[in-house]
């Protein structure tokens, strides 16, 4: 019996700590100084990935984070229960797109004839422009099946 209790408590204590926080995609209505304030003192970082629109803020957050803000009084509205889940979804659906894409890249790198790795790597300290480098698309690169 004490074997199936330490295993039990075992199993639950790694679990609990490899599980994986589940982040949603949520609306705030009504954005102004006092909520950012609030959203702030929760520890929310709005410097990247939150979008403001129409006196609303679409952000991404963790249960946990969405927990400490509603205890605040902020209400929310779910957009996305599940993130990884709508990733992962998303990515299986365009993988037939994506594979074209990148078909066509390798096609056109090799006609236009644009730049591979040794050439800038070769000369990295004399590109400053500001424009990205147009890199060569690798023949032998594929996607994940």
């Amino acid at each position: 019996m004490r074997k199936i209790t330490c295993s039990l408590l075992l199993l639950f204590v790694v679990q609990h700590l490899f599980s994986q926080d589940i982040y949603k995609r949520v609306t705030i209505n009504n954005i102004d100084d006092s909520v950012i304030e609030i959203l702030d003192y929760s520890g929310i970082d709005m410097t990247c990935g939150a979008i403001f629109v129409d006196n609303k803020l679409q952000i991404e957050l963790s249960e946990n984070e969405l927990e400490a803000i509603s205890n605040q009084g902020i209400s929310y509205t779910v957009l996305i229960d599940d993130l990884v889940q709508f990733y992962s979804n998303r990515a299986i659906t365009d993988l037939p797109q994506a594979r074209l894409e990148l078909k066509q890249d390798k096609l056109m790198s090799q006609q236009l004839g644009r730049h591979s790795v040794s050439e800038i790597l070769n000369n990295v300290g004399q590109y400053d422009d500001c424009d990205e480098i147009d890199w060569a698309t690798p023949a032998n690169w594929n996607l994940n099946p």
